[in-house]
């Protein structure tokens, strides 16, 4: 056996692995996607049985009437909207989050702020439900007004700040952050713009032990596996984080075409290590 660096050993044997497998003309079909978002329906029959939110306030939330919903709002101005929930726990925040009525989130959190941090029956923020509809302009809406009005209430704190970025890397019953739901339902935009405001969570690993990282290797999104992966390359923790996920020998080779391939293994081949190539075998 050869003699020589276990460094120069596992990086000459990666490079050889991802070329041999580009080579091969690896089947790149996309496989059924297995992380599909629960896109629940709502129905008008679930007007008469919500938990406790007003069928007035529920109706228009549906159809994104904002005359209707300002209207049931000022019927009790010292309405908690928070216990405004619907049978999945969805604030009216959620449901405008979910369905795109982009129109009726800022009248929303300026009522209610609170309702950027309310949590569904499956831990969902509405900021989980925007990034899986592919909803840009709500994603980056719900972010900006957390931050107006945190500053505009006085908690333009350190603990102020930090309650909107923990919304930002929340995690629902699945492990999953708003990113990664963006990453899974093709919505590149979406990821893209979330990657850029919590780039640390594109090494986070879900339930399943797919980073948002991983998630873009098999969607083909190029771009972003690769300002992910400068990300990794610069970032100890982020290397770190990794190990908790899919190996990045596995990450390489899911990857959906041969240029994607052979234009990402230098990226690895900086900071892959012996726990890559050893988790491989």
């Amino acid at each position: 056996m050869a003699t020589g660096s276990p460094t120069v050993f596992v990086r000459t044997l990666l490079a050889g692995e991802i070329q041999m497998h580009a080579d091969r003309g690896m089947d790149f079909t996309k496989k059924k996607d297995r992380y599909t978002h629960d896109r629940y329906e709502y129905k008008a029959s679930d007007f008469g049985r919500s938990n406790s939110m007003d069928a007035a306030i529920y109706r228009a939330a549906i159809a994104g009437d904002i005359h209707g919903l300002t209207t049931a709002l000022q019927q009790d101005p010292e309405l908690n909207l928070v216990k405004q929930l619907t049978p999945r726990d969805d604030t009216i925040l959620h449901i405008a989050a979910r369905l795109g009525h982009h129109h009726l989130v800022k009248p929303i959190q300026s009522r209610c702020p609170d309702l950027f941090k309310s949590k569904n029956c499956n831990d969902d923020h509405p900021l989980h439900l925007a990034a899986a509809g592919g909803h840009l302009s709500i994603v980056e809406s719900l972010i900006t007004n957390a931050f107006q009005f945190a500053i505009s209430s006085g908690r333009a704190t350190e603990a102020g700040v930090q309650e909107v970025l923990n919304v930002i890397k929340g995690q629902n019953k699945q492990g999953n952050t708003p990113l990664h739901m963006a990453v899974k339902d093709h919505r590149y935009e979406v990821a893209l713009s979330l990657f850029l405001r919590a780039a640390s969570r594109s090494c986070f690993p879900n339930l399943e032990k797919k980073s948002p990282l991983s998630m873009a290797a098999e969607a083909g999104y190029q771009e972003l596996f690769e300002l992910m992966m400068q990300y990794v390359a610069s970032n100890v923790d982020a290397q770190n984080m990794l190990k908790d996920g899919e190996p990045l020998l596995h990450v390489a080779i899911t990857a959906r075409n041969k240029a994607f391939l052979r234009s990402t293994h230098k990226v690895l081949l900086g900071f892959v290590t012996y726990y890559d190539f050893i988790s491989m075998i």
